[in-house]
This record gives C-alpha cells, structure tokens and sequence, in this order.
C-alpha cells in the first residue's frame, strides 16, 4: 500500500518530467531565460516552481502593473471610467503593438483600460501613465514602489508597457503575486482581464490570450513577448473548486507556451486535488485598516482578507469566500430576464450598483457587454509579433462548423451590479457543468428609466445544451432565458417550461 504522500510526490514528479521536457526542447540561451510556478490563488502554496526567482524581462506582462494602478486610481477616486486623458506625441509614437492613438486625440480610462488587456497597446500604456505621474518614467518609479509594497521586491519597472529595457527586470514568482493581488484587491475589475474582443473607433480587437478558449476554466490574464524574453504568459484557471495561477516565462512560441503552461497546470490541478478554495470575486462590506503585506505564502485554511491602509493606498480591498456562493443563494437578487433583441456593443459596463429592477421588453437602452472569452492571439510587443502557425483547412473548416452549432446560450438573471451578475454566471456552471461545458461567461448592461441591470449569460453552447440548462434552472425555480447569436445580435428564442 503506498504512503499517504504517494500521491503528493507521483505529482511533484510529474511536473519535474513537464519541465525537463520542456527544457530538453530549449538552446542553451533560451534554457537560461526560463522560468515558471503555480500557486493556489486563494492561499497562495506553492504548487510547482523551477527557476521561480531567476531574473527575467517581462515583457508586456509589465502592464499588469500599469493595470493595478490605475484600479487603485479609480478607487481612490483619482480617474473615473469615462474620464477622457489626452494623447501626448511621446504616447503616439510607440511601437507596435498598439491602437494607433494620434497626438491631441483623447481616449477614456475605460478604452484604455480594455486596449491595454486586449490590443496590450503601447500608446495607451503611456496615457495612463503620463495622466497618472506627468511622464511615464515618473510613473515606472511609481510602479516600481507600488510593487515592493505589494511584496514584489524582486522587480523593478522603467515604463509602462513592456517594451525592451535592460534595467526592466521581475520574476516569476513576482508575476504569481502580481496576479494574485489583481484579482484579490480589485475583484470588482479583475473580470476585465477575460475580455474577448475590444472595439475602438470602429475597430475590434481581440484578445492575444488563447488560453482563454482553449483551457477550460481560464478566466484571464495576460501574455507579454519581447526577443529578450521570448513568450511570456501568466494565466489564472478554475477547477473542480480550486483557482491556480500559472506563470511560465521564455517560451520559444505562442503555441509552445501555452502548450507548457497546460501541462504544468494539469499536473498542478492533479497535485491539488479538489477543495473549496475558490476566491470569489466579490466587492467587500468593509474597507480594511490594517497594512499591506505579501500575500504569496504557505497554505491557509481559513478566508483572507486582503488589507490595504487608510491614507496611502486606499485601493478597494475585498473578503474573499472560500467558496462561490451556491446558486440557490443568489435566489433573491435573480430577475426575470427581458425578453428583447439586444445589439451587443463589445465593451464593457463602466457603471455599476444601482438598484436593479425588472426591465421589461420595449423599454430597453442596450449599454455594453463584457464577453468571456474567447481569444485572439497575435502579442505584438516591441520588435515581433505573436503569433500561431495558420491552421490547416480542413480544421478552420470544422471550427466553422462547430462555431456555427454554438451559437445558442443561457440568460439566468439580471442583477444590480456587474461583479454580481458575473458571481452569477459562474456559480450556475458548477451546478450544471454538463450542460453548460464549454460556455464562456457575458455580462451585458441594459439601462432602464435612468436604472442600470446587468444580466448575466452563458454562451457558445449548441441549442439541446442550452435548451436543457435552462429546463433544469426553471425546475429549481430560477430564472432562464435561451438565448441565440447571430454576428453581433443576441436575442431570446424560447423560455422553456420546467419539466
């Protein structure tokens, strides 16, 4: 009979195999740039780690920082959603990848928010940065002091985006803890990271990140690449009531990357095992006042609390559950769903919490929608850009086919704040996982007499999934809608009667 740590070790060993591996495969030179971990989200235990505090270039993974402050800037009250910061020719002169912002136009905090997540675009990454510190080298010291305070003390920035700078150095385990404190400090934001698609100006941009559609379970959060780096990822995934979050630094390709990060996380969710440590993404009743401190630690057992100080860093900090709420919880903040023709404009909802009522048909304002996700990889940062091989006909033509077949979803309530509706959607997918396999989540606005409801959706399903999810929803006495996309119009097609 083998030991009580047989298991442990049967894993530990198979992600030493994934790493060698993928080592084996490297030059020399690119061998030496390398690194990678995986921690569990809510407790921060390490999970797998090879060269986990090697330096290395992060490339546009730099701009999870950016990101970070300017959340904290929102919350501060020091930038709205729809403030419009002006674009200075030190901003419009940036290399690729970018939106192609030109000298005197102005774009809001919200599309800059959405381009830096999507386009991972270098003239938006120094909007913000000059709208927040003057000049975007004053803001990477910001950053830079943002980030030991955060624990990061292995990482220093010399600008906003990424692009190539030798004195511009991280770690993996930084990245790890970065990723962790977006989504623990700024649950209210950190859906942003699993946008799909982005359209500015007329133009969609989708999102460089493939493992969003191809890693069940992905919800985010961002790719980088320069030469000196090679493919950069870090990648936060939900299973079986466990949230991991995956970094692998160095990659030779896209592809290869990913391909490395879905092995380390397979073995890493199979070390695991199951328990209920998701970290639910969720706004806090209460505004903590204790100090910051590293949140990448030993395993815990009980909630964390994420804490942030009073004057300095008054970041919106949250009380994580230790599991997403049950469905039968949301019960009485679920509304019946407007039975309407949407035009979905693919951005996301700036506002949130007002009271939410029924909207009913007729008397809708279609807003924005959040979708997630379904990527779109092509990193452009700095000197290259991103991409995969093209895929054989005969596969692009059974995507088509199969896309076409997944074009129905589920709508299971409407609520009264977007972080809400998001709790929502993926709270029905544990309780139907059958059903609902594959489906990506959407949160989209409707405004109603000056009130804002956001509904919450499941998409990408064939029609029998979405038909039965919903029989199965009604029979528990919730609320459900079937819902079919046709190019960018999603409209009810049937409310079926419970079994």
């Amino acid at each position: 009979m083998c030991g009580g740590d047989a298991v442990p070790r049967f894993w530990t060993g198979v992600l030493a195999l994934v790493v060698l591996v993928g080592l084996a495969a490297m030059t020399p030179a690119e061998a030496r740039r390398y690194a990678s971990i995986v921690i569990d989200a809510r407790t921060g235990e390490v999970l797998h780690e090879a060269h986990a505090d090697r330096w290395v270039y992060p490339a546009s993974l730099t701009k999870m920082m950016t990101l970070y402050m300017t959340f904290e800037a929102l919350e501060q009250g020091r930038l709205t959603m729809g403030q419009m910061l002006p674009v200075s020719a030190e901003a419009a002169s940036r290399p690729p990848s970018r939106l192609g912002l030109r000298a005197g136009q102005r774009i809001s905090v919200e599309d800059v928010i959405y381009a830096l997540v999507t386009r991972s675009a270098n003239d938006a990454a120094v909007v913000i940065a000059e709208a927040l510190g003057g000049s975007e080298a004053q803001f990477a010291r910001m950053m830079t002091e943002r980030a030991r305070g955060l624990g990061l003390r292995a990482t220093t920035f010399r600008n906003a985006s990424g692009l190539p700078n030798d004195a511009q150095r991280t770690t993996a385990r930084d990245m790890a803890l970065l990723g962790q404190r977006l989504q623990r400090d700024f649950p209210q934001h950190y859906h942003v990271f699993s946008t799909r698609r982005f359209v500015f100006q007329g133009t969609e941009h989708g999102n460089h990140n493939r493992l969003l559609a191809s890693y069940t379970g992905t919800d985010g959060i961002k790719t980088g690449f320069i030469r000196a780096s090679g493919f950069n990822v870090v990648t936060s995934t939900q299973r079986n009531g466990r949230r991991l979050i995956g970094v692998v630094i160095g990659g030779q390709t896209a592809a290869s990357r990913n391909a490395h990060m879905t092995r380390l996380l397979d073995a890493a969710f199979a070390r695991a095992g199951r328990g209920p440590t998701i970290m639910a993404v969720a706004p806090s009743p209460r505004r903590p006042t204790t100090a910051d401190a590293p949140v990448l630690q030993v395993a815990a057992s009980s909630p964390i609390a994420v804490n942030t100080p009073v004057v300095d860093t008054p970041a919106a900090a949250a009380t994580m559950a230790m599991a997403a709420s049950p469905l039968a919880e949301l019960t009485p903040r679920l509304r019946p769903a407007p039975a309407d023709t949407e035009t979905v404009q693919l951005v996301t909802a700036a506002t949130a919490g007002r009271a939410a009522s029924a909207a009913a048909p007729g008397q809708i304002t279609p807003l924005r929608v959040v979708i997630t996700p379904e990527p779109h990889e092509e990193e452009g940062s700095a000197e290259t850009v991103e991409s995969d091989p093209p895929l054989p006909a005969t596969v692009l033509a059974e995507r088509v086919i199969e896309d076409g077949m997944r074009t129905f979803g589920v709508q299971v309530g409407a609520f009264d704040t977007a972080v809400a509706a998001h709790r929502a959607a993926e709270s029905v997918l544990q309780h139907l996982p059958q059903a609902l396999a594959g489906s990506q989540i959407e949160v989209s606005a409707v405004e109603q007499n000056g009130r804002t409801l956001f509904r919450a959706r499941r998409m990408g399903i064939a029609e029998p999934n979405a038909q039965a999810a919903c029989r199965q929803l009604l029979d528990r006495g919730q609320a459900c809608f079937v819902l079919k996309r046709s190019g960018l119009e999603t409209r009810v097609v049937a409310q079926p009667s419970p079994t």
